[in-house]
């Protein structure tokens, strides 16, 4: 579990509940935005093709400093800032998570994550990350998909 923030369950239910303001859209399409920027498309592609089965292959194949660094700390990021917003209620749950699913961002990088922890000593790093996925993952858990894909 998420070092920073304990247990955000009852909170999820309670915001998902309330009704979504102008204030939750305007946030929205604000996170977006963002993600249809040149830099995020060109991340979130470069994203799909990488692969690093630690934070040690990570460093080896993407150096801090690297363009493909880059890549992968632009989504992070994202993903961190989006769980800010949805960890301080900034943005209904529900709507967030309709429009956006960034778990598999998540289970790529939840170990080069987990190793730059260690390395930096910094046990907080992307820890925003880390709570949007368990939050998305209850939130799916309660919202089956409408239809099976076959």
């Amino acid at each position: 579990m998420c070092l920073g923030y304990q247990n955000p369950a009852a909170e999820d239910l309670a915001v998902s509940r309330r009704k979504i303001t102008k204030g939750d859209l305007q946030i929205l399409f604000r996170l977006y935005e963002i993600e249809h920027t040149e830099s995020m498309i060109s991340s979130e592609r470069w994203w799909a093709e990488f692969s690093a089965g630690d934070y040690v292959e990570f460093k080896q194949k993407y150096p801090m400093g690297s363009e493909a660094y880059g890549h992968f700390e632009n989504v992070c990021l994202f993903c961190e800032l989006a769980g800010v917003m949805v960890k301080h209620n900034l943005i209904n749950h529900d709507l967030f998570f309709d429009v956006f699913l960034l778990g598999l961002y998540w289970q790529k990088a939840k170990s080069i994550i987990y190793g730059m922890r260690s390395d930096l000593q910094e046990p907080y790093l992307f820890e925003n990350f880390e709570l949007l996925y368990e939050m998305e993952q209850r939130w799916k858990k309660k919202h089956p998909p409408r239809k099976a894909w076959a």
